[in-house]
């Protein structure tokens, strides 16, 4: 994935959706041209674990079933906010995407896309999950610009993100 290899300040999830429904007050996103970027307040590792655990389905709908069959959750914890985001909303086209980086070197990517409600294996990039898939037909679906991350007065860290959406309402 060599779009992960340029220098970014971030610490930051997010999914990325071509979904323009109407999402409520309390949940920070943002409309960027034809995209909805919804920044996730949650922490790497729960969101290589979603990543990880779509591996093993071939649709975000059989994935769905199987958490709520089999995993239980405590809310208190943040590591469901990404199934309450894409249940809430029904997305069923998006990317899930993190990006880390320390002294302005990238550290930790992760990257899924689910296009109608197909987990697109291929584009599966975590530590465990490899795929040297580039991200930007995956991108052009939804139609993200892949500078999407650059903007740093947003898209730095969660706080930051949600200062700049309290900023807009």
């Amino acid at each position: 994935m060599i779009r992960y290899f340029i220098s970014l300040n971030m610490d930051l999830g997010a999914i990325l959706s071509n979904n323009k429904r109407d999402f409520n007050r309390e949940l920070v996103h943002f409309s960027e041209k034809n995209t909805t970027i919804i920044p996730l307040d949650c922490n790497e590792y729960i969101i290589q674990m979603f990543i990880e655990q779509a591996a093993n389905f071939d649709t975000l709908k059989e994935y769905l079933s199987h958490y709520h069959s089999y995993i239980r959750y405590k809310t208190e914890y943040k590591d469901n906010a990404i199934i309450e985001i894409i249940e809430s909303f029904n997305l069923d086209t998006f990317v899930i995407e993190y990006n880390s980086t320390f002294a302005d070197r990238p550290q930790d990517c992760l990257f899924l896309a689910i296009i109608d409600d197909e987990i697109m294996k291929e584009s599966i990039f975590t530590p465990e999950i490899q795929n040297l898939c580039d991200p930007g037909p995956f991108y052009k679906i939804i139609g993200v610009d892949e500078s999407w991350s650059s903007n740093e007065e947003i898209y730095y860290d969660y706080a930051t993100a949600k200062k700049a959406f309290d900023k807009l309402q």
